[in-house]
Order: structure tokens, then sequence, then C-alpha cells
């Protein structure tokens, strides 16, 4: 596999590990991540950082699949 594809992989599943530890020790509910601007803003950070790692695969390689790549 292409080295830069595996960097945006990992890229991807440090973003992923990264939210998910967010709501380690805090509800897992919606009104929470709504009222809580530090965390609205780390996660749609984190989003931003997933898709242009996604991006950059597709652009590599655009035979991978990647479901809904563009929502």
């Amino acid at each position: 596999m292409d080295r830069k594809i595996q960097k945006s992989l990992y890229d991807i599943l440090q973003c992923v590990e990264e939210v998910e530890s967010y709501f380690d020790s805090v509800p897992r509910r919606f009104d929470y991540y709504y009222e809580n601007a530090l965390l609205r803003s780390a996660i749609h950070m984190n989003i931003s950082i997933i898709g242009e790692a996604t991006n950059r695969i597709l652009k590599i390689d655009p035979t991978i699949a990647i479901s809904n790549a563009k929502k």
C-alpha cells in the first residue's frame, strides 16, 4: 500500500479514536454535545481532518471504495 495512503488512514484512525475519547468522562448525549462549544469545535476539527485525509486517499487512488466519501 502506498505510504501516503497509509498515513492518511492512520490520520483517520487517530481522529476517530480522539473523538471517542472525548466521551470517556462525559455523557454521550446530543444535548451535552450541543451545549459544549469546546467539545463541538474539537469534534468538528476531527471531522474536517477525516475529510481531508479521505480526499488525499482518493486523489492518490480513486479506485479505492470509500462509501459516501463526498458526504
